[in-house]
């Protein structure tokens, strides 16, 4: 098998290219009804499931070697070696799963071709363990093959220290027989984290059988410490915020707009009904920025007056929901730069990313990184300005941090 990831942290990044041959576990099948927590627009408030975009929400994922389909945001396929597989986004209603189950994606993972290693998998976006802390990874399947048939997938949760050198232990990886129902399945053995293991991330693998070789997965589950959002008021509410510059509009509680030089950023509010970002989410608000270019300046919006604090060694990342504010794509830059205790810039911004946006609602998400002790991080929306409307709409900016910052030694 052959593990791929890389984690930024400031000033530093590796990159890890392993492989590792594992032993599966005989399946134990355990059914525990429960509702996955959804993507929340309050600051602060906790999901203890650590698995990122476990609805399986947007097309923002990665790529990697010969593979069909976009993966979901967060997440990546990769088939390397001579593999070869496809990926589908499969809706699910409410219910589907369960009864009071939400509606929520599955992912439909095929293989065409078994070469060196092929699977699907959240390398990009590892979530923190805390040592001596008990991890048990749970995940509904069914067989992906036209005619029902059960279907064998290996799932694994392989260990890595906080410098993402892999420690050589997969203890909760078992195979799971999907089949013609949705089943829940559970590690049978689970893993507690030793001391020195700082990361791990979910991985399914098809076990070659001979037949079609397709399972839907849905609902990935690793419960642990709780993750929350650091972002001040990302529910963009009120018209308390701070204008800086040439700004139209109200700017939302909490936040900064800005417009340095001879641009004007005009700002405009409106109110997401239910199931208007994705089937189910909750109601929320929107702000639609247009920028007005003229010469050289700095426009965007940002909570700099507002920062939060990161958890040192523990990995922190950045998500937003974005859409043009016009018929055309939209670029936009989503800047996370770090501070010291002393409210210094610290040259360092590990968790930047772009997006182009379309018209319609999408969910982007940037790199995995780490803080020390006393740091704090923005984040600052710019659009990418050129002859265009200059126009987006942005709703429910997230940095994903862990919960408890007292705990900051790994140990409770």
């Amino acid at each position: 098998m052959n593990w791929q990831a890389s984690v930024s942290c400031p000033a530093k990044a590796w990159t890890y290219h392993l492989r590792a041959v594992v032993a599966m576990a005989t399946l134990t099948l355990l059914v525990n009804i429960a509702a996955m927590p959804a993507f929340g627009s309050t600051a602060g408030q906790g999901n203890p499931n650590l698995v990122p975009n476990a609805e399986f929400r947007g097309l923002a994922g990665a790529i990697d070697g010969a593979v069909t389909g976009q993966p979901p945001t967060t997440w990546r396929g990769f088939a390397v070696g001579g593999g070869q597989i496809s990926l589908e986004t499969v809706p699910l209603p409410a219910n589907e799963l369960f009864p009071g189950s939400p509606p929520l994606n599955a992912i439909r993972l095929s293989v065409t071709s078994f070469g060196a290693d092929q699977g699907f998998d959240h390398f990009t976006h590892v979530f923190s363990l805390d040592t001596g802390r008990f991890y048990q990874p749970t995940v509904w399947v069914r067989s992906g093959n036209a005619d029902k048939s059960d279907q064998p997938v290996a799932i694994g949760m392989p260990l890595f220290g906080a410098d993402m050198v892999f420690s050589g232990r997969d203890p909760a990886s078992f195979t799971a027989q999907a089949s013609a129902a949705w089943m829940q399945v559970t590690s049978p053995t689970g893993a507690t984290a030793l001391a020195g293991e700082a990361f791990a991330h979910l991985a399914f693998r098809l076990v070659d059988d001979g037949g079609e070789n397709s399972v839907l997965i849905a609902m990935p589950e690793v419960l642990g410490r709780p993750v929350i959002n650091l972002v001040p008021n990302p529910g963009l509410t009120g018209e308390a915020g701070v204008p800086d510059g040439n700004i139209t509009g109200s700017v939302p509680d909490s936040w900064r707009a800005f417009a340095l030089g001879d641009s004007t950023l005009t700002l405009s509010a409106s109110d997401l009904a239910t199931g208007a970002l994705y089937p189910g989410s909750a109601p929320t608000r929107a702000i639609r920025m247009t920028v007005t270019a003229s010469g050289t300046s700095d426009v965007g919006l940002d909570f700099d007056l507002n920062r939060a604090a990161l958890t040192a060694g523990y990995g922190h990342w950045g998500e937003i929901w974005i859409r043009s504010g016009h018929a055309g794509n939209q670029g936009i830059s989503v800047g996370l730069p770090l501070y010291d205790d002393q409210g210094d810039f610290l040259d360092i911004q590990p968790g930047t990313f772009g997006a182009t946006a379309s018209p319609q609602w999408e969910l982007y998400a940037g790199p995995v990184f780490t803080g020390a002790i006393g740091q704090r991080v923005n984040m600052a929306l710019r659009l990418a300005i050129d002859d265009g409307e200059n126009s987006i709409e942005i709703a429910l900016p997230r940095i994903v941090g862990p919960a408890d910052e007292i705990f900051r030694n790994r140990f409770e």
